[in-house]
């Protein structure tokens, strides 16, 4: 009883030390989020934290917003942001479900350090859209670069 008030108080806890924004994704109010952002993209407020870019990436997947995912991250990018890989995936994940193949490559190609999973998701979704070329010649790539290639990508691209 005395751990589960414990892991209850310290996530209220956490809880309230989120922002506003934060705490609207948490509580799946995905317009709301994305209103507030659009009211901090109006005021040029450029001190967000990290925690607050991936709240907003997430409110624009639940809401399944390829528009909004693209602004808040061109705001990122614009207010000397500068997002880590984490987000830079679930960017590029969210555009390849789209099928914005030509976004995705833009997306992966500044992508300073290439993990298995931006491998991944660039590769599945070339093949998705039938770039098997493409995807082969970034599979050779990925086998050059990346000792590790794993299942999922070998399994992709058979």
């Amino acid at each position: 009883m005395v751990l589960l008030w414990s892991a209850w108080t310290n996530k209220y806890e956490d809880f309230l030390a989120c922002d506003k924004t934060e705490k609207l994704f948490l509580c799946k109010r995905y317009r709301e989020a994305l209103e507030l952002f659009e009211i901090l993209e109006c005021e040029g407020d450029n001190d967000v934290k990290c925690s607050t870019y991936d709240a907003l990436v997430s409110a624009c997947i639940g809401l399944k917003s390829i528009r909004g995912v693209k602004r808040v991250f061109n705001y990122m990018l614009n207010s000397g942001f500068e997002p880590d890989l984490y987000i830079r995936n679930r960017v590029l994940l969210m555009l390849v479900k789209c099928g914005m193949m030509i976004d995705a490559h833009r997306l992966f190609v500044t992508i300073p350090e290439w993990n298995l999973v931006s491998w991944n998701i660039i590769i599945g979704g070339l093949v998705d859209v039938g770039d098997y070329v493409e995807a082969i010649r970034l599979f050779l790539m990925m086998w050059e670069e990346f000792v590790d290639v794993g299942s999922q990508t070998f399994a992709t691209v058979i």
